[in-house]
């Protein structure tokens, strides 16, 4: 058993169901943690929770989704030294129960249930996989009908944490904010000084330095400029993802990639979907977590057609969930506000998809082959991620396409603001 859930016992069991069934009485017959079939993530492990309950001479079972402190060494270590672990247990043990308190119910729309926090051990959640959620590929562009849905979802996130400030300025009659009054729920988890997170950094730029000489050599710009523009970018993350000081800021999720939105089908349509995996949250401007998702979860030619009609879409939700609370957008956060945020963020959600890209659009042969081997993934994350990138652009069309448009992407960017000049 993962050493973590050792402590675990039917008594925690009986609270879980009890808090799931709404207080139905009911007896625990058994349990059993069941492994996952491929590995999900880096900084934590997962099962599923099984349990057989009898209630009323009728005997049920029910799942659960289990996540853990990592078990191996490296990433445990990081896992603890970047707070992520730390912080996702924050956020369902202390930050969403006081938005609830407070009548701010709209978070549970969009997040998943949470019945269970162990502190640093063990996180229980609702099973959105047994209730018919499911993520979609990472390797290929969300369809239209899917991030409509995730941007509704996202819509609903920030407004909970608006909403939530706003109720108490106009009761304690002074602003509020959140990452003031609980500034160790918001340190920064990835890009840090802590000398993973640097390093994790100093991958990437090799990683990056790699796609340019690859697909740049008939761009007529001056390769060796661009590389520095390149690094430098990712050298100003820690900045970056501080809290605004130009646009109000909101609980934004971070790490926006298809792995960590889960929607619900009937059919071939979606109809519902959750957030997932909050260990990457911080304290931002909308804008932030809006662009980030756009550059995570679609591809070029999507941006191209759809990006000013999602903007817009993505503003309306949030002004239509303000209105039911009776808050007006335009003195929260005006619609000129956000369209600036975006611009702002660009360069970085483009750079962020980059990071995230050289790893996650890689096939699930290569990425289990990697999660099956520490140190091979270790020398990959924290020493040189070109390890990773020259080859599968080699060998996968898919993975070729994805990281020449995000490479493509800080060509323009830069000529577009005048950093880079053609030659």
């Amino acid at each position: 058993m993962n050493s973590y859930l050792q402590s675990f016992s039917t008594y925690e069991c009986h609270k879980i169901l009890k808090k799931k069934l709404n207080g139905t009485k009911c007896n625990v017959k058994s349990y059993e943690f069941s492994p996952l079939p491929n590995k999900m993530g880096f900084l934590g492990d997962h099962c599923f929770l099984i349990v057989n309950y009898e209630e009323i001479d009728r005997s049920n079972y029910v799942h659960f989704f289990c996540k853990t402190m990592c078990t191996t060494e490296s990433q445990r270590i990081f896992a603890i030294d970047t707070g992520a672990f730390y912080k996702e247990c924050a956020i369902y043990k202390r930050l969403i129960p006081i938005f609830l308190k407070n009548g701010v119910d709209l978070i549970r729309d969009c997040v998943p249930d949470c019945y269970l926090i162990n502190d640093m051990n063990y996180l229980i959640f609702d099973d959105l996989k047994s209730k018919g959620y499911q993520t979609v590929t990472q390797r290929e562009s969300m369809t239209l009908d899917c991030v409509k849905l995730c941007l509704e979802a996202l819509a609903k996130l920030h407004c909970a944490s608006l909403i939530f400030e706003e109720k108490m300025r106009l009761k304690t009659g002074a602003p509020y904010i959140l990452s003031e009054e609980f500034p160790e729920y918001f340190k920064e988890t990835f890009f840090t000084e802590v000398q993973m997170s640097v390093n994790l950094i100093e991958a990437t730029k090799k990683g990056v330095r790699a796609q340019i000489d690859l697909f740049g050599s008939d761009w007529r710009i001056d390769l060796d400029h661009f590389k520095r523009l390149a690094c430098d970018i990712f050298d100003q993350f820690r900045e970056i993802v501080k809290p605004s000081k130009l646009f109000r800021n909101t609980i934004c999720h971070g790490d926006l990639w298809s792995a960590n939105i889960m929607f619900k089908f009937a059919g071939d349509k979606p109809v519902h979907c959750k957030l997932i995996d909050f260990q990457s949250y911080r304290y931002g401007p909308p804008g932030q977590d809006f662009m980030g998702f756009m550059y995570l979860a679609t591809d070029r030619e999507f941006r191209r057609e759809y990006m000013g009609d999602m903007a817009n879409y993505f503003y309306d939700k949030m002004s239509e969930i303000l209105r039911e609370e009776n808050f007006n957008i335009s003195e929260i956060i005006p619609r000129e506000e956000f369209q600036r945020s975006c611009d702002y963020y660009k360069l970085f959600s483009i750079a962020q998809s980059i990071n995230h890209f050289q790893l996650i659009m890689s096939s699930p042969e290569v990425a289990d082959g990697l999660f099956s081997e520490v140190g091979a993934l270790n020398r990959v994350l924290f020493e040189d991620k070109s390890l990773i990138v020259i080859p599968c652009c080699q060998m996968d069309e898919i993975y070729r396409r994805r990281m020449l448009e995000t490479t493509l992407d800080l060509r323009d960017i830069f000529i577009d603001k005048g950093l880079l000049k053609l030659i």
